[in-house]
């Protein structure tokens, strides 16, 4: 314990920052997991990255939660005329 002590002492400042942040970092994922704060979210849906083309225009990404593929052209306000390709089912489960 008295080397450690004076480790403590002799060290450099920026040193001692170091490991104080580093003890508070440990501290604070030790308790954040322990509380099960990450599982607490209620009804949460994953989001996705999905890409869209309309025939010549430019690619568009858009972020929209995981649904089905009919949802998701509801939640983009996207409508399909009958010449309209899906490289997926409408009922295919869009998750990543």
């Amino acid at each position: 314990m008295k080397k450690i002590k004076e480790a403590v002492i002799n060290a450099d400042p920026c040193m001692k920052g170091l490991v104080v942040v580093m003890i508070a970092y440990v501290g604070i994922v030790a308790t954040t997991l322990n509380t099960g704060a990450t599982n607490q979210i209620d009804n949460y849906v994953e989001t996705i990255d999905v890409k869209v083309q309309d025939g010549e225009q430019a690619q568009k990404d858009y972020l929209v939660r995981q649904a089905a593929v009919s949802n998701v052209l509801d939640d983009l306000e996207i409508s399909l005329n009958p010449q309209d390709l899906l490289n997926q089912d409408l009922n295919y489960v869009v998750n990543g």
